[in-house]
This record gives C-alpha cells, sequence and structure tokens, in this order.
C-alpha cells in the first residue's frame, strides 16, 4: 500500500536489539514472528525515509522530528 501515500517511514533496528527489547516486554515467538516479516533492510529499501531505532527514545524523537521537518518543509 505504499504506492498510496506521498512518503513512508520505516523505523528499523538491528535484530538483536529488537529481540532484547521484545523479550525485555515479555513477547515470546519473537523469531516466528520476525520470520513472517520484511526484513529490516527491505522495509527500509521500501520506505521514503528510514529512521535507526539504536539508541535512547530521545534520539528516535530527534530522528523523527527531522523526518517530520522535511515532509513540513
Amino acid at each position: 500500500m505504499d504506492a498510496v501515500y506521498d512518503a513512508t517511514i520505516a523505523i528499523v533496528a538491528p535484530e538483536e536489539l529488537r529481540e532484547d527489547r521484545a523479550g525485555a516486554r515479555g513477547h515470546a515467538a519473537v523469531a516466528e514472528r520476525t520470520s513472517r516479516q520484511l526484513s529490516q533492510e527491505e522495509k527500509a529499501a521500501r520506505a521514503t525515509y528510514a529512521v535507526v531505532n539504536d539508541g535512547t527514545v530521545e534520539q528516535l524523537e530527534q530522528r523523527l522530528s527531522e523526518v517530520l521537518a522535511k515532509l513540513n518543509g
């Protein structure tokens, strides 16, 4: 459905970090769920903007703010 939108944003993170975060939230079967989804690389390649979420919440917010500024510019 990405063709329906003017722009898309993919939030991606390294697989190990994604697994650690999901496990910390009590999510089970992370690998099984991941196997049914596009890879992080494919999501980033398809998106207009890719934001890497490998730091703090504040860093993610800053990166997203930069993308939103481009979209509103």
